[in-house]
């Protein structure tokens, strides 16, 4: 009974700290954080409209880089501009740096179907961005698209911060009712 006692005590004093305060907040925040980005994730096969930010790679033939990452919005251009490119890429996987960002793109390409690919990129960047689709020689269908953006934090935050007041109002009312329980 006396470990018990002391448990809760701690229990109390801890979380009705201001020093578990913020703690507790920064915990909330990142869970937060991939809580928002986990259910901003999209799945084009549910109907879903993908990411437009999403990279996809294409390998342009005659071109100084052997493969050429863009934006899922710019594709259309991209075609137009690059009619010989070809979303069926000649190696499984690869990494390679993309602008002046210091963002690097990493694929892995799978062979589904004759003449097409399951094609999984990854940007590393400030943001990043995953993006699964199926690929053949001049067409892309988008499976799935995840955004990791520093804005979820935003998001995230008045769920964090609530969460952290929670837990320190019990706290104190936990430290309370042991303090009351103890004088008695």
């Amino acid at each position: 009974m006396l470990k018990h006692i002391n448990l809760l005590r701690i229990s109390a004093w801890v979380l009705s700290s201001w020093l578990f305060f913020p703690v507790s907040c920064s915990l909330g925040l990142f869970a937060g954080t991939h809580w928002v980005a986990h259910h901003d994730a999209r799945d084009a096969r549910r109907g879903e409209i993908p990411h437009p930010n999403a990279y996809l790679v294409a390998a342009v033939p005659g071109d100084s880089k052997p493969f050429q990452a863009l934006p899922l919005r710019l594709l259309d251009e991209f075609k137009h501009k690059n009619p010989q490119a070809s979303f069926l890429l000649p190696t499984h996987s690869g990494q390679f740096s993309i602008g002046s960002r210091n963002a690097t793109v990493s694929f892995v390409a799978t062979p589904s179907e004759p003449d097409t690919q399951i094609v999984e990129v990854t940007l590393n960047d400030e943001t990043g961005a995953f993006f699964r689709y199926e690929a053949s020689r001049n067409t892309i269908k988008p499976i799935y698209t995840k955004l990791w953006y520093h804005g979820y934090m935003f998001e995230a935050f008045p769920y964090a911060l609530a969460i952290a007041i929670a837990l320190h109002i019990m706290g104190v009312r936990m430290r309370r009712k042991i303090n009351n329980e103890s004088q008695d």
